[in-house]
Formats: structure tokens, sequence, C-alpha cells
């Protein structure tokens, strides 16, 4: 099967600029898209508490258009809010648009409290589902390709009157929001919020794109408990309205929500006001959209292809944040050729207690000893707490920054829709990277390094056998890991390229 044909669509933001290898970075950063760079305003988001006010303003100033693309929507205390905050917004003539994919609502559905229909019958609201389920597992079975079901639209965007957008790395749901002192759960996360009409009317063409496109289809405009839906609507964003305010509710409304028992009061009375919160400073920089639409196995798309393009020119260093690191070998030759020049690369991810995707550790066990081993000049770090990495965010040379909903693993890398943001700004790029650094210097029990043993020349040792002997790895610091035996494992690891026609992996 062709890898390109879920994407027969072309993205005005999928089309690179004329590149040839050896261009300085800035050359680059310009060939990242076809036209002149956006001039924007741009703020840094990897506050948890922020990045939901700011979430929350952005809708409430609007005045003409809501535009909301996600993967993950979950109807607790803040996805039900936001349910409320945008009906009301479109009651005051706001047209809105909520673009979701079937498989991350799936991820997130809550049976009791599917309201989604309510969004949708109301007036100026229009909701459209990204390949509804059903249609995915009769495309995969038509085409004997189970990647076909795996093809999701991974972005997430929020617009607003053409004018200010939000993009990054979460979903709507309380763990992307919530601080991590607060719930135990909670993400370390990072977005981006920019000011420019430029930016965007990028954003909303690469919305359109998927909206306008046959893969989406509207919901129902019903719902089975509509009067429950409606209240538990118009209280949850009246109470997450007076709690980032910090004032009180009115009595009433107190009583109305303590009597219906909605379980999102609990949820958002546990966790504290975030009125306080402080809103970050905004610099002005350059800005490319680069965006990639869901296909099946092909790497072709802009951002693997623009992301390649920053690690060929960065010349002193690249940091990474991602919560999965599997590569393909093409990807693992991007990196063993870039530190061969000479470039210092820190990647920061999950290990097994931290992670939200146990398939994703299993590859990853496999892969990090022999990643150490290849690639000079890699230093890979783990989050040894219950919170979760989930930035998908990559600095070069603390110049460029790459921020979006790109993961560096094969869902991203060849299925899913994705998009990101390319700054060029150096005090952005400080920014972007002080909190992942701040992390790493924390060291131990919080962040472990991972290593290999090296002889006295610095190379890899390994077993008689040819593995790589490690030094300090996830079973020096995690519990015992209840997967399969490692055979089994490496064997089911092995096949899932092979049964799917994915490239092979590293």
């Amino acid at each position: 099967m062709d890898g390109t044909e879920l994407a027969r669509e072309e993205s005005p933001a999928a089309r690179l600029g004329s590149y040839r290898r050896g261009m300085d970075l800035r050359a680059t950063f310009d060939s990242l898209s076809g036209g002149p760079a956006s001039h924007a305003r741009v703020e840094l988001l990897d506050d948890n508490g922020r990045a939901w006010t700011a979430r929350w303003q952005l809708v409430a100033g609007a005045r003409e258009t809501i535009d909301v693309d996600y993967f993950i929507f979950s109807q607790d205390a803040f996805g039900t809010a936001l349910l409320g905050h945008l009906i009301a917004k479109a009651r005051q003539g706001v047209r809105v648009r909520v673009l979701l994919d079937a498989q991350g609502l799936r991820m997130s559905q809550q049976p009791d409290q599917d309201c989604l229909g309510l969004l949708a019958a109301t007036p100026n609201v229009s909701v459209r589902i990204h390949r509804a389920m059903e249609r995915r597992l009769v495309e995969a079975v038509a085409r004997l390709d189970p990647i076909v079901a795996a093809a999701s639209d991974h972005d997430k965007i929020v617009v607003v009157d053409r004018r200010a957008s939000i993009v990054g790395g979460r979903n709507i749901e309380a763990k992307y929001f919530a601080q991590p002192e607060e719930l135990p759960e909670a993400f370390h996360d990072v977005d981006v919020a920019i000011e420019s009409r430029e930016v965007a009317r990028t954003l909303t063409a690469v919305f359109e794109t998927t909206w306008d496109s046959e893969r989406a289809a509207p919901i129902a405009r019903q719902v089975e408990d509509g009067e429950r839906c409606a209240d538990g609507a118009r209280l949850a964003y009246a109470a997450m309205d007076a709690w980032l305010d910090d004032r009180p509710l009115a009595a009433g409304t107190s009583a109305e929500i303590e009597e219906r028992g909605f379980a999102w009061w609990d949820e958002l009375r546990r966790l504290p006001r975030l009125s306080a919160v402080v809103r970050g400073r905004s610099v002005g920089a350059e800005a490319r959209v680069i965006d990639s639409l869901p296909r099946a196995g092909s790497a072709a798309d802009a951002v693997s292809r623009g992301l390649a393009r920053l690690f060929h020119a960065a010349s002193r260093s690249v940091l990474m944040e991602s919560p999965y690191l599997v590569l393909t070998e093409e990807a693992a030759a991007v990196l063993e050729a870039t530190g061969r020049r000479g470039v210092a690369m820190t990647v920061l991810t999950n290990s097994p207690v931290s992670t939200d995707d146990v398939l994703s550790q299993m590859y990853f066990q496999e892969q990090w000893p022999r990643l150490l081993a290849e690639v000079p000049r890699l230093r890979l770090f783990a989050d040894g707490t219950t919170h979760n990495v989930h930035g998908k965010v990559a600095v070069f040379d603390e110049e460029v920054v790459l921020l979006g909903s790109y993961n560096l693993d094969p869902f991203s890398m060849l299925i899913s829709g994705e998009v990101m943001l390319a700054v060029r700004s150096r005090p952005f790029a400080r920014r972007v990277a002080a909190k992942p650094r701040a992390m790493i210097a924390r060291g131990a029990p919080e962040v472990y390094e991972y290593r290999i043993a090296r002889d006295e020349r610095g190379e890899p040792v390994r077993t008689p056998t040819g593995e790589v002997v490690i030094a300090f790895g996830p079973n020096d610091h995690a519990d015992a890991m209840a997967w399969p035996r490692r055979g089994v494992r490496w064997g089911l690891v092995r096949a899932v390229p092979w049964l799917t026609g994915l490239p092979p992996l590293f």
C-alpha cells in the first residue's frame, strides 16, 4: 500500500522549501516552509496551570471564530468546563468548530458523560470526528494492513479569530493541567501561545485540510441525557471561571452542583485555585508551521524531513524532550551522523516508572543501550517520578526550537498526522531548554542518567555474544517489570514492523 494514500489532501504547511545538505541553521530554518517566516509573539507554556489559563483566556477573548483540534478530549473537570465555555461563546454569536480524533476520543470516553452531542446541537457549533473506529477497522481488514487503523489526527490546535493560537503536546484532560505536586499522575508538558495573524491563518488552513476532507464526519446532534449534560456544562463553566478568578460561586450555583453530584466538582475542589498562575513573558520571533497528515508507513512527511534537516544543520548542541524514544534505522542514522560531527545531544524521556505506554517502553529498553553505543556524544536521561514527560520539543544550537505534537516514535514518524511550530529566537530557545535542564540537574531519584559500560578508550563494552553492557539502566531504579520474558518480548517487537510493512526499527 502507498504510504501516502491516507493523505491525498495536501496541507499548506506540508510543503518544505528548497534545501541542500550543508546549509547552516539559519538557512535550514528558512527551508522549513515555502514562503517567508511569520513574525510572531510567542509565549512558552511549560507550566500546567498557565497552559490551562492561556487556553481559557484565549477562548474568552474570541469575538468571531474558535477552531479546536485535539487527539484526546476528556469530559472531566477541564473538558466539561471547556464544553460549557464553547457553548457560552457560541450563544454570543461566535462560530465554533471542534475536530476530534476517534482513536483519542475512544481513549478518553466516559459513557455516562458523553455530552459532545449537546455541543454539536448548539447553534453556531459544528463537531466532526476524524476517522470513526468502525471505518478504520473495515479499511484495515480490506487492505490487510493493520497500520491503516492506527493512522490518526494527533494535532493539538486552538485558533481564535484567525489572530491567536496555541499548539503543543497537551490534550484536554486534568493530568495535562493540574500541577505535579497536586496530582500524582500529572504530566510535564510543553505548549506555545502565538500572537500572529500569519501563523493563525496557516494553522486554520491546516485545521481545514482535515475538517473539509472525507475523513472527517459530523457527529450526531443528540445526547441520551441532554438535561444533565446541559446542566453539567453550564455549571462546570461557571465553577471553572470562578475558580480561575479566585471568586466564590453563588450560593445557588454551589448548591445545584452539590445536589446534582457531578464527579468533576470533587476533582476541581482537590486542585489549587489557578488564579495565582503568573502569565509568562512573550518574545518576538520568526515562526514557521510544519504539518503532516495521517498516512500509513511513510516517513516522507514534512515534519520528519524538517526535523532531519535541523539535525544535519546543528553545529553545537541538540536538546530533545519526548515521551517516547523508539527510532527507525533511518532516524538512528541521523542521530549517529550528528554525533560524529561533534554535536552534543541530550535526550529527556520516560522510564518504566513514569511512562504511560508499556509497548513503547518495551521497544525503548531494547534500543537505548545500542543507541548509546552507536551515537557519539549522546546522553540519555529518564524521569524517575510518576509524572510523565509528555513534551515534544527539540532545541538546536540554542537558537531554533521545534515544538508541537510530534513524538520520537514510529507513530509520529510514519503514521499519525502531526503539527509543529518552528521558532527562531535565542531568548525563546533558552527558555524552552531551561526546564528540562533543571529537571536533569536535580538528578536521582527524580531523573536518572542511563549509561553503558565503556573501556579505557571510551569504547562500549560488550558481552561475548555482542550485547552492550549496561552500567546503569531501568532495572537499577525501577521495580522488576511485569513484562514477558526478554526473548519473547524482543521477538514480538521485531515482528511488528515485518507484519505491518513499516521500515525496520533500530
